[in-house]
């Protein structure tokens, strides 16, 4: 492969990569904006977070912020990210509330971070049609 394909596979790379973290970033801050449950400890809020694998290696990670106290929630969160199980191929965007209680609170009709996977949904669609229009052009 010579230099000038390199250089544009990095550059292709680094753009999935960036675009993967934006994703992540953006349902983040949709999740804790979208509370309607009760945060007595702040740990189910804190839990909240993402992380950028490629080839099943972790290579970004965000959220997990100590909200109202809610360190053990932090920690807790990027535990479940370590131990999910991740894609040994190619990139992969993982999305997770830590707390074993999530999917309870979830149940009730809250939104712990259900809407922080619909953003996500959509925008990795739209992405794609986006990709698919510019190789029809091509």
């Amino acid at each position: 492969m010579d230099e000038f394909a390199r250089e544009l596979l990095a550059d292709l790379e680094r753009g999935a990569i960036d675009a993967l973290c934006d994703i992540g970033e953006r349902a983040y801050q949709k999740s804790i904006q979208s509370v309607d449950y009760m945060n007595d400890t702040g740990n189910l809020r804190s839990s909240i977070g993402w992380g950028v694998y490629r080839e099943g290696k972790l290579i970004a990670q965000g959220g997990f912020t100590a909200i109202a106290g809610g360190v053990q929630g932090s920690a807790i969160g990027k535990d479940l990210l370590d131990k999910v199980e991740k894609p040994r191929k190619g990139y992969a965007l993982v999305f997770v509330a830590g707390m074993y209680y999530a999917s309870y609170v979830e149940a009730t009709g809250r939104d712990v971070n259900t809407s922080g996977e619909l953003l996500i949904e959509a925008l990795a669609e739209d992405i794609i049609n986006q990709i698919r229009r510019y190789s029809n052009v091509l």
